[in-house]
């Protein structure tokens, strides 16, 4: 859970644009832990970087 989490703050970082992939793992990674407020955060970042979720 915390190594996907690091990942995901790499690239946004690096403003590197993930795949819906990534960013469901990362906000999974938050669900998991509790953390409702970076999971909003990082859902936010994805729409904001045009990623459309994926189904």
């Amino acid at each position: 859970v915390d190594r996907a989490l690091e990942v995901y703050k790499m690239m946004h970082k690096y403003n590197i644009k993930g795949t819906p992939e990534v960013y469901t793992i990362a906000i999974n990674c938050c669900s998991q832990k509790g953390d409702l407020d970076q999971a909003l955060k990082i859902y936010d970042d994805m729409k904001n970087k045009y990623v459309l979720p994926d189904e």
